[in-house]
């Protein structure tokens, strides 16, 4: 596939994401099966809503948070407003969750994914910088994948680069307890009404000066501190 072609295919899923029956089913969806599933299996904690606030109407922004688990992006989405929930898009690795139709179309439907591309492939190329640039809001983990340990991996920078080049907002957020709630390995949630904590923390806005190395080590270090507190206890 030549770039063109990339271009092209990247520019018609783009607009998927802006389709306005989408995000109404989406928002259905959210409100009677997600958040009634995290409500019913999880005992979940959300601290630092305030934050949201500082987020403008139909801006787009980029979440990062730590990973551990596939719990994580349900809880993430079913924790946000419902509003800004029905837009944001989840980033799901493409040799994972996009290997036919029939296993990505809940997810679509559900969490608003769309593809990213691991290793070699490049297909969708480019589809998170191309969502900002149009207006959506993004969740990726800088990760890349879950942690097998608990313990906080490398941030990749390429979400960094996508916030600098489109002067967007990024939204940290930590999450503890997920890893224990659903296990690497697990097919489903353990039995039982889990414990799990999310954080959304103050904005990060790019700085003009720095690199994206720099902000990515931002980001890095206000999600770290409440990984740390949690293991303590």
């Amino acid at each position: 596939m030549n770039k063109s072609d990339g271009d092209t295919s990247n520019a018609r899923l783009v607009r998927k994401y802006h389709s306005q029956w989408r995000y109404l089913g989406r928002k259905f969806v959210q409100n009677i099966f997600l958040r009634r599933w995290l409500a019913k299996n999880f005992a979940v904690t959300v601290d630092g809503k305030d934050n949201l606030l500082q987020l403008a109407d139909d801006e787009p922004f980029i979440v990062m948070a730590n990973h551990q688990s596939h719990l994580d992006a349900p809880l993430i989405v079913g924790s946000l407003p419902d509003k800004v929930a029905a837009k944001v898009a989840v980033g799901a690795a493409s040799d994972y969750f996009f290997k036919n139709y029939l296993q990505s179309k809940p997810m679509r439907i559900l969490l608003n994914t769309f593809p990213i591309e691991r290793g070699k492939t490049k297909a969708h190329r480019g589809l998170s910088a191309d969502l900002v640039h149009s207006g959506v809001p993004i969740l990726v983990f800088p990760e890349g994948t879950r942690s097998r340990t608990g313990e906080l991996g490398h941030f990749h920078t390429g979400l960094a680069r996508i916030a600098l080049a489109e002067s967007v907002s990024i939204l940290p957020i930590s999450l503890v307890g997920t890893r224990a709630a659903w296990p690497v390995g697990h097919r489903k949630p353990v039995s039982g009404y889990s414990r799990v904590t999310i954080t959304f923390l103050p904005l990060i806005r790019p700085k003009s000066n720095e690199t994206a190395e720099q902000l990515t080590e931002r980001v890095k270090k206000v999600i770290q501190p409440h990984l740390d507190s949690s293991q303590s206890v």
